[in-house]
């Protein structure tokens, strides 16, 4: 179908299914723009909807409108079940990592009302297939990088929820894993719950991280590092030939590497395919 017939239909469908929970809309503002879906809304009452845009005159394959219908159904289940005040107050204390902490935890929470909700009868397989369509196409994370964990947080949620992710999981290598998979253990009722359990892992987070700057300073090495000290200071340096010295500081420096990043043409973070956007 053409894409202006597609926006219309993905619209259509995001009205129906709203109107069949009881919701009113005195009138729909969709922004159709960027690669990503968000939603602005404040106790259920949705203020815009914006959805990855499309050519109007491109034809837009099945699988790409049902990857829109998801990336619709996904923000109706922000707008049903996420509540934000208290979301957006530890957000305002602990910054924007904390706040895509919530967002990784949140995703897969309300994608599983969504389907337990029956408002639409497709909606466990159109999820799984979109975030199946995201990985196969721009790859999963590394698994040590901090930025990464709210990312890890969405996908394993989605896999703990039934789908069958097409990515084998990388929790296990990852120093972060033991505590993202105690915090996607915790059940969670509501998107309060779900700020408690990231209080928690934030905490857990910055302990990991500052174990690992402490095993990385050589003043906090103690006595080892003191004698590897004192084996370096009998070493005749001027000894060394080029490709030795070269070694030695090879073995110093962090490979480079070059992961994909989640972020959209405006720099702004996303988790799972979907743009964090400010909470009013």
């Amino acid at each position: 179908m053409l894409g202006i017939h597609a926006k219309r239909g993905v619209e259509a469908t995001f009205e129906r299914i709203f109107s069949a929970s009881g919701g009113k809309l005195p009138a729909l503002n969709v922004v159709w723009s960027g690669k990503s879906a968000s939603i602005c809304h404040e106790d259920g009452r949705l203020e815009c909807l914006t959805l990855p845009n499309i050519d109007e005159t491109a034809d837009i394959t099945k699988t790409e409108f049902n990857n829109l219908i998801a990336f619709a159904l996904h923000e109706l289940g922000h707008l049903w079940y996420t509540k934000n005040k208290y979301w957006k107050r530890e957000s305002q204390v602990r910054g924007k990592f904390f706040h895509s902490l919530v967002n990784g935890l949140e995703d897969p929470r309300i994608e599983k009302n969504v389907i337990e909700a029956g408002l639409a009868g497709n909606a466990r397989s159109l999820f799984e297939n979109l975030v199946n369509d995201m990985l196969m196409r721009d790859g999963y994370v590394q698994p040590n990088d901090r930025k990464n964990i709210p990312f890890m947080l969405a996908i394993e949620g989605r896999r703990l929820n039934g789908y069958n992710i097409c990515a084998a999981s990388i929790l296990d290598r990852s120093k972060y894993g033991e505590v993202l998979k105690e915090a996607l253990s915790r059940k969670c009722a509501s998107t309060d719950n779900v700020v408690d359990v990231a209080i928690w892992l934030y905490a857990k987070l910055n302990e990991i991280d500052e174990q690992t700057r402490e095993g990385d300073d050589p003043e906090r090495q103690g006595d080892e590092g003191n004698q590897e000290k004192k084996q370096g200071d009998e070493t005749n340096e001027s000894g060394k030939g080029d490709s030795e010295k070269q070694d030695s500081q090879a073995r110093d420096v962090e490979p480079h590497l070059d992961m994909k990043s989640k972020t959209n043409s405006k720099n702004t973070p996303m988790v799972g395919g979907f743009e964090i956007v400010e909470i009013k």
